[in-house]
């Protein structure tokens, strides 16, 4: 495969988190774009999320089409990565299908709702987990790519490759925000929130473990 378009990724991810600093986002965990992630970390990632995290989160929001779900699908993959000690973040941007524009969004219209706190309305954005290097963990477009352009055989969660999504899903991503900052200003929640529960939740069960061993 080419592996052009994860340069491309690179590129824009280092200029999101550009103009998220430009923004005073203040809570930006620290992920690196040009810091390898070996395929092996990532196969292992995968089968973490789509076999283990995924169930939980199904039984928290449901086993509806999850197409139009993106904010909550990615604030909660990114709590449970960060309990995890995994270091992820919130991408926000566009995705090019099929050499459409999915999501109609302008980092205009982002900064916008940012700066005057907008948490009503319907918010024109995708949003994706990263945790650094060329890789982009999606819960939400494997939903849309099936129901409008019928693609078969998707994965529950997309944990990949920019490159891999471009050549093989036909589906460009472009960074245009990242940070959990955004959510919390533009919505009823701060996804940072949940990261202390979860890890109270993961002790919890880990202590059940040790005692009924």
């Amino acid at each position: 495969m080419n592996k052009k378009y994860s340069t491309t990724y690179r590129i824009k991810t280092i200029e999101a988190l550009e103009q998220s600093k430009k923004l005073d986002f203040e809570n930006i965990i620290p992920i690196k774009p040009y810091s390898k992630i070996s395929n092996k970390k990532l196969e292992e990632l995968s089968f973490l999320l789509n076999e283990r995290i995924l169930p939980i989160l199904i039984s928290q929001f449901g086993n509806n089409y999850r197409g139009a779900s993106c904010i909550n699908f990615s604030a909660a993959l990114y709590a449970w990565l960060n309990a995890l000690n995994c270091d992820a973040e919130i991408v926000f941007g566009e995705v090019e299908i099929f050499h459409t524009d999915e999501f109609d969004v302008t980092l205009e219209n982002l900064t916008h709702e940012y700066k005057n706190n907008i948490r009503s309305g319907v918010q024109n954005v995708h949003a994706w987990v990263t945790i650094g290097d060329d890789i982009i963990i999606d819960a939400c477009l494997p939903d849309r790519i099936f129901k409008y352009y019928k693609v078969p055989q998707l994965p529950n969660i997309f944990v990949t490759r920019a490159y891999i999504m471009a050549e093989r899903w036909k589906s460009k991503y472009k960074p245009m925000l990242i940070g959990s900052d955004f959510i919390n200003k533009t919505n009823n929640f701060n996804p940072i929130d949940a990261i202390p529960q979860i890890q109270s939740m993961i002790n919890k069960l880990m202590t059940s473990e040790i005692n009924s061993q």
